[in-house]
């Protein structure tokens, strides 16, 4: 992979959120990482891609799992 990616966990919250459009808006490439709303971190990815033509993409994750980390990074 070419490209640096920033990953933001608890993207779906209020902060995380703000952080990401902040940083779609300098043109960072994003992974948005959520435990329980994965349709809303597709919808935010959907529109960051749309608005500030960045490669964006949203993951599920619990952060206290080992193994839900692990699968996350192999993706």
């Amino acid at each position: 992979m070419d490209k640096t990616f920033t990953m933001i966990v608890g993207a779906t919250g209020f902060l995380g959120s703000q952080i990401a459009f902040h940083l779609s808006q300098k043109k960072h490439n994003l992974i948005l990482v959520c435990h329980s709303n994965i349709q809303k971190a597709e919808d935010m990815a959907a529109q960051l891609i749309e608005a500030d033509r960045i490669e964006c993409y949203a993951f599920s994750c619990n952060i206290q799992s080992e193994n839900e980390i692990n699968s996350l990074f192999q993706k």
